[in-house]
């Protein structure tokens, strides 16, 4: 294993949870109906993208069917968001 880059894979992700800490942070001060608003965007751009992100994932890992991960996805974002809105 690369010692560096084990360091570097770490560093990165003790900067990216204090990104998050400062995004909870900011996000506490929001009115549902703003953070509903908000996971209704990133529902449909997740949706939007399924096809786009399916193959991404197939051609990183080499792994699975792009139509299978597509259908996934879909359900994953707009299915589960169409689920817990309300």
């Amino acid at each position: 294993m690369d010692t560096n880059q084990d360091l570097q894979s770490i560093q990165q992700v003790e900067s990216l949870c204090s990104q998050a800490e400062s995004a909870l942070d900011i996000l506490k001060t929001y009115s549902q109906n703003k953070i509903d608003r908000i996971v209704a965007v990133m529902a449909e751009a997740g949706f939007n993208a399924a096809r786009y992100l399916a193959e991404e994932a197939v051609r990183e890992t080499g792994f699975g069917i792009v139509k299978d991960k597509m259908i996934k996805n879909q359900f994953a974002t707009r299915n589960i968001h169409n689920f817990i809105r309300n």
